[in-house]
C-alpha cells in the first residue's frame, strides 16, 4: 500500500511481469494503474531456516509528474489459526528487550518515531497458536511501525516504515528508488525456543562477514562511566587478559575539544575527537601497544552523530545540526551532527580515520544514544539537500564511508541497532566470555563478578 499525494490517494497497482530465479525466489514487477510508478517485489525463501524475506523497491516510471510518497506499507501477513499468546520487546535506556505477553485477542502497536530502531520496543514480534509459532522481524534501522491486529477470521500483522512525518518524493528525471525495509516472516512447529534457534541461524549466515568471529571485549564504560585515563586502562590490561578477552575498548570519555582540554563532563566534549593530554598524557598509541603486545585487540568509542555543547561545530558550523521541529538544538544538550551535509560527512569521516590511523585500532564501537526524530535541516541550505527527507539522507551519509578504512570490527551499539550485533550471542558488556548457547544475561553476570573479584574494588554506587 502506498500514500500519494496531498490528497493521500492509495496508488493502485497491476502486475506488470513475474518469474522465478530460482526454486525459492519470486520476483514480482507491479506498474501503477494511474500513479507513473513502478515497483519490485522480491520474496525468497532461506531453504535451512523456513524463513520467508520480502525486499519491496518502489521507483518513478520516467514519464509523468512528481509524486511525493506520504505512507507505506512494506508488508501484510495473515494467520488463520487462532493466536492465544503474542510477545513482544519493550524496554528503555540500560533496561532493553523486555519480554511483554498478551493473549493476542486485543490490537498491539508497536512503532518507533526516534528515528532509529530505538529503545521503547524492538521491530519484532512471536505469535504462538496451540501447535505453532509465528515470528516476525523488520530490519530497519530509522522510523517503523509493527501493528498486530486480531478478527474473528484470524491475525494479521502488518508495517514496516513509520507514517510519522514520513516524505519521500520520486520525480521523473531521477533516478532515487524507495526502499521499503526487509522483512523476516515464518511458521514453525513447536514453541518459541525452536524458532528462535531459526531466526538466529538466519542472522548469523546473513550478517556482514559471517565466517569472521566476534572477539570477546572489555569495555571501559562499566567501571569508569566516561572517565577514563592512562594509569586506570593500563591497570586492566593484566586483568582483561586473564579474564579471555580478545579485545579492549576505551569507551567515551578519552577526547578533548578543538579549544580546550578541561574537566568538563564527557557528553560536552563529544565531537571534535582529539585525544585528551589530561588523561592520556602519552596518547592513545600507548594504550593500545600496551594491549596488542598481550595479543589484545584495541577498540575506540565513538558517536559521530552527537555534538557536545563545547564542540567548536557549535559555534563554526551551526548549520551542520539537524534541526529537530523545525528548531536548531538548545546550546546547553547535545546536538546531532546531520550526515547528511556532505561538508559535516567528510568532517567526521576525516577527524575520525585520523585517530583511527595514528592510534591502531581495530575495533570501533559505533555508539548512538540520541533521538534523530524525523530530522530537519538547518536554514539556509541548498534545495539540492532540503529536498530530500533528512533522515533518510542521515542514513546514506553514515553508509557512504563504508570500505574506506582498512578492515577492523565495526560494532554499534547492540542496544541501538540490533539486526547489526554480534550473531554468536556476546554482547556488548563489560567482559563477556559468552560462549554460543550461553545466555548472555548469565554471561554478563558471571563476567562482572569475575571483574569484581579480580580487580578487588568496591561495588558500592556502581551496581
Amino acid at each position: 500500500m502506498i500514500l500519494g499525494g496531498p490528497e493521500r490517494r492509495p496508488v493502485s497497482w497491476r502486475v506488470a511481469v513475474w518469474h522465478r530465479p530460482d526454486p525459492l525466489a519470486l520476483r514480482i514487477a507491479l506498474s501503477g494503474v494511474e500513479a507513473p510508478l513502478e515497483a519490485e517485489l522480491l520474496f525468497e525463501l532461506d531453504a535451512s531456516t523456513g524463513l520467508l524475506s520480502r525486499n519491496t523497491t518502489i521507483h518513478h516510471r520516467g514519464a509523468g509528474p512528481d509524486i511525493d510518497i506520504t505512507a507505506t506499507l512494506a508488508f501484510w501477513y495473515g494467520i488463520h489459526e487462532p493466536i492465544d499468546d503474542v510477545r513482544c520487546l519493550e524496554g528503555a535506556w540500560a533496561q532493553e528487550t523486555q519480554i511483554r505477553h498478551s493473549d493476542g485477542t486485543t490490537p498491539l502497536v508497536l512503532e518507533s518515531r526516534a528515528g532509529k530502531t530505538g529503545f521503547a520496543f524492538q521491530p519484532y514480534a512471536a505469535l504462538g497458536s496451540k501447535t505453532s509459532t509465528y515470528l516476525c522481524q523488520i530490519f530497519w534501522s530509522g522510523n517503523w511501525a509493527l501493528r498486530i491486529e486480531p478478527s474473528p477470521d484470524g491475525t494479521a500483522v502488518f508495517g514496516g516504515l513509520s507514517d510519522w512525518q514520513f516524505q519521500c518524493r520520486l520525480t521523473a528525471g531521477g533516478d532515487k528508488t524507495l526502499r521499503l525495509p526487509t522483512v523476516l516472516f515464518g511458521r514453525f512447529d513447536g514453541d518459541l525456543n525452536a524458532a528462535t534457534q531459526r531466526l538466529h541461524d538466519y542472522r548469523r549466515k546473513h550478517r556482514p562477514d559471517p565466517e569472521r568471529p566476534i572477539p570477546v571485549q572489555f569495555n571501559s564504560w562499566y567501571p569508569y562511566l566516561g572517565e577514563p585515563n592512562a594509569a586506570a586502562m593500563l591497570a586492566l590490561v593484566p586483568l582483561a587478559k586473564r579474564l579471555g578477552c580478545e579485545a579492549f575498548v576505551v569507551d567515551a570519555g578519552w577526547f578533548r575539544t578543538d579549544d580546550d582540554d578541561s574537566a568538563a563532563d564527557w557528553t560536552a566534549r563529544t565531537g571534535d575527537w582529539h585525544t585528551s593530554r589530561l588523561r592520556f598524557p602519552n596518547g592513545l598509541r600507548e594504550i593500545s601497544a600496551a594491549f596488542r603486545e598481550q595479543v589484545m585487540r584495541f577498540g575506540l568509542w565513538f558517536e559521530p552523530e552527537v555534538i557536545g555543547s563545547l564542540s567548536a561545530i557549535r559555534r563554526n558550523h551551526p548549520e551542520w545540526l539537524h534541526h529537530l521541529h523545525g528548531q536548531p538544538p538548545p546550546l546547553n544538550e547535545r546536538a546531532i551532527l546531520n550526515l547528511g551535509v556532505p561538508a559535516a560527512r567528510r568532517h567526521a569521516f576525516e577527524r575520525i580515520t585520523r585517530i583511527l590511523s595514528r592510534v591502531g585500532i581495530d575495533w570501533m564501537k559505533w555508539d548512538f544514544n540520541a533521538d534523530l526524530g524525523a530530522g530537519g535541516w538547518a536554514p539556509g541550505l541548498p534545495e539540492s539537500l532540503t529536498g530530500q527527507d533528512p533522515l533518510v539522507a542521515h542514513y546514506e551519509g553514515v553508509v557512504s564511508p563504508a570500505g574506506c578504512h582498512p578492515p577492523m570490527v565495526s560494532r554499534p551499539d547492540p542496544r541501538n541497532v540490533r539486526e547489526r550485533r554480534g550473531e554468536d550471542g556476546r554482547r556488548n558488556i563489560v567482559a563477556c566470555p559468552c560462549q554460543l548457547g550461553q545466555r548472555p544475561a548469565r554471561a554478563a553476570a558471571q563476567a562482572r563478578d569475575s571483574f569484581w573479584n579480580a580487580a578487588g574494588a568496591s561495588r558500592s554506587g556502581l551496581q
